[in-house]
C-alpha cells in the first residue's frame, strides 16, 4: 500500500489526511482566532 508520506513527505501528508471540509474549517478557525474571537461561548440569558 502506498502511503501519502511516501509520495509527498510528512508535512504535506498531514495536510492531505483531513477531508476538504475539515481543512476549510481549520482555516476559518485560524481567522476567527486572529481577529480575537473568544474560546468561551456566550452565556445564555
Amino acid at each position: 500500500m502506498i502511503r501519502a508520506e511516501d509520495l509527498v513527505g510528512d508535512e504535506w501528508a498531514e495536510w492531505y489526511r483531513p477531508t476538504p471540509r475539515e481543512r476549510e474549517s481549520a482555516k476559518i478557525w485560524d481567522v476567527f482566532l486572529a481577529f480575537g474571537g473568544p474560546f468561551e461561548p456566550e452565556p445564555d440569558t
